[in-house]
């Protein structure tokens, strides 16, 4: 039961909740894809109730993303 994560959609983007810092490189490389650009995450609380927010972007077939230049 562990090892579950907690996912979330809304609009154009993907909350998911990790409960174990070792679940994160493992989410970040299942959700990423051309068409879901991992965002960032937030830390919450701290000690054994700490947990990871990590936001996705989910992109419209056809849009391109482009660096941004100085």
């Amino acid at each position: 039961m562990s090892d579950f994560v907690h996912v979330r959609a809304y609009g154009d983007f993907i909350n998911v909740i990790c409960n174990k810092e070792t679940q994160i490189e493992g989410v970040i490389k299942r959700m990423s894809t051309k068409s879901c650009v991992f965002q960032g995450y937030e830390e919450w609380d701290e000690g054994k109730d700490k947990k990871w927010l990590l936001r996705f972007y989910v992109i419209d077939e056809g849009y391109i993303i482009e660096p941004e230049l100085n």
